[in-house]
């Protein structure tokens, strides 16, 4: 019951900002959980996980009150049209449907060692800002195809915010599901890399 007047609220906040802002503070405490060492986190840096795809994130930017990064999965070129039909985001209700579109992509992502000579792609390379004042956290964008594509309008826009509530609702999930996997971003838990893999 309670659940179901979550959901419900949910729902009816749907197409409000303020609304919005409330998924962002429920992305940062999932974010922390996933991030606990997001300071002293490298530039570089993946999370293996056994049975999991590695996770990346890529250090864009770090300023005094917020952290710009990437964080994403890397898939074989090859493999992307296979992936790209599991994933719509439209249908990623909960957890288990973001288990099933990283499972069915799980054979195809990037190994501890890259196969040689094989192009990669990152999907769904999502941009997050972390606000470390507010303590929210939004993803900002992605590219432009892929798991939820976002645009550039005007972020009051009717399809901007819904665009934005469908983003940040997988990243919510997405993160959730990662923190279930057993994925850590802190000092102990991390391999430090040089450079990503070879992508389009």
């Amino acid at each position: 019951m309670k659940q179901n007047l979550h959901n419900l609220r949910k729902f009816l906040n749907r197409n409000k900002f303020a609304g919005l802002m409330s998924l962002y503070d429920s992305n940062f405490s999932a974010f922390m959980r996933l991030m606990p060492d997001l300071h002293q986190l490298p530039a570089l840096c993946c999370s293996r996980v056994r049975g999991s795809p590695d996770l990346y994130v890529e250090v864009l930017e770090r300023c005094k009150f917020t952290t710009i990064l990437k964080l994403t999965y890397f898939f074989e070129l090859k493999e992307v049209a296979d992936v790209a039909d599991v994933a719509d985001v439209a249908d990623v209700a909960d957890v288990t449907d973001v288990a099933n579109v990283v499972n069915a992509a799980t054979d195809n992502v990037l190994p501890d060692t890259a196969r040689q000579g094989a192009e990669f792609i990152p999907d769904p390379d999502l941009t997050i800002r972390v606000y470390h004042d507010a303590q929210v956290v939004e993803a900002v964008s992605c590219k432009e195809q892929g798991f939820m594509p976002i645009g550039t309008n005007d972020p009051h826009d009717v399809e901007q915010l819904q665009c934005r509530w469908e983003s940040n609702l997988f990243l919510q999930k997405w993160l959730q599901y990662m923190v279930e996997l057993g994925h850590i971003f802190d000092m102990n838990n991390i391999d430090e890399l040089d450079e990503l893999p070879c992508i389009i």
